[in-house]
């Protein structure tokens, strides 16, 4: 479920994107994961072909350790599939089903989140676009190993990032 004021749109940081068409509030859902949208283990989709693959990994977004959410074919994607990065993002996730806004959203602003508060796969490298002022340049799992991320975001990680999280600091 997207909220009613978002709509998909042509995206400057890649490919497309979602976009307020009217003010969001602070605190308000913009998306809830359908009780239909399946997650699939690693070893699963790893068996797939891999035209499959690569179209569900880019709209997909992980939702456990080796779990990951996202349409296997056109047609079947979820508007919020659109939802790019930002290193300086306007939405976070309220457990791990739902995203709401961090901050009061404008009208005809794109509708984005930091890919780490739910992405920890050990190989995730990702060149980021989003020329906000807190550009990393580049999307690791060893962002969040910065103090000031993990701190910034708080409640707005997913749960499995969290515990991610909790244990990386284990190992320093």
């Amino acid at each position: 479920m997207i909220h009613p004021s978002i709509e998909v749109r042509v995206s400057t940081i890649a490919g497309r994107g979602l976009f307020a068409k009217g003010f969001i509030t602070k605190g308000e859902i913009v998306w809830k994961q359908d009780a239909h949208e399946k997650s699939y283990p690693v070893s699963e989709i790893s068996q797939w072909p891999d035209e499959v693959q690569k179209y569900f990994y880019s709209l997909a977004w992980q939702t456990g350790p080796e779990m990951y959410s996202g349409p296997t074919h056109e047609g079947e994607s979820d508007p919020g599939d659109y939802m790019n990065h930002s290193c300086e993002p306007n939405c976070g996730f309220k457990g791990d089903t739902e995203m709401v806004a961090i901050r009061d959203i404008q009208p005809g602003e794109e509708v984005v989140y930091d890919y780490v508060m739910s992405e920890f796969d050990r190989e995730l490298i990702l060149q980021c676009s989003c020329t906000s002022a807190r550009c990393r340049k580049k999307i690791t799992n060893r962002d969040l190993l910065v103090p000031e991320l993990v701190d910034r975001y708080g409640t707005y990680l997913t749960s499995h990032v969290r515990n991610f999280v909790s244990s990386l600091q284990s190992e320093l």
